[in-house]
């Protein structure tokens, strides 16, 4: 059951980056002003990007990053903010990987990942959530009940990642 959620957490990350983020760039400025984070970008480690039609796919990206003072976030209660393309979106605000919402899981089991080592990417997503102390914030787009879209960032705190997953299904 756990597995299935996972999955299906990691497929619909690959659905929202798909769909709308290909043009997405995730600078230190976007990371300190809209998602409040005191990080500073080192380099992108890896990329799966794949389009779909009217907007549908996934665009998914892993950041190597420092921290540049002691503290993670500027301040954490008040981010992420909506920006641009994403406010009439509905936004979860930082909280614990444990406490994500279970239809994040549901949109990301109907995309159909073919693509291997995007797989292995949801592989180490679905353990990142298992695991404790990493943090999440995600924007979402829903309709009856149901996520269709979702943007989302998720921090491994021990490894000093940052991983963005948008898709849309």
């Amino acid at each position: 059951m756990i597995k299935k959620i996972i999955y299906n957490w990691i497929l619909v990350l690959g659905i929202l980056i798909l769909s709308g983020c290909s043009s997405m760039v995730l600078d230190n400025t976007f990371c300190e002003n809209i998602l409040g984070l005191d990080i500073s970008i080192n380099k992108e480690l890896y990329k799966y990007e794949e389009d779909g039609v009217r907007g549908k796919g996934v665009l998914f990206i892993e950041y190597l990053f420092n921290k540049k003072h002691n503290n993670l976030f500027i301040d954490k209660k008040d981010y992420p903010h909506s920006y641009d393309i994403r406010k009439d979106w509905q936004l979860s605000q930082w909280e614990e990987v444990s406490l994500i919402d279970k239809r994040v899981f549901k949109l990301i089991g109907e995309y159909n990942i073919v693509d291997e080592k995007f797989r292995q990417y949801i592989s180490i997503i679905n353990d990142l959530i298992l695991s404790e102390n990493n943090l999440v914030s995600y924007y979402y787009k829903e309709r009856n009940g149901y996520f269709y879209a979702i943007e989302m960032y998720l921090i491994d705190v021990s490894n000093n990642k940052l991983y963005f997953l948008y898709m849309k299904v």
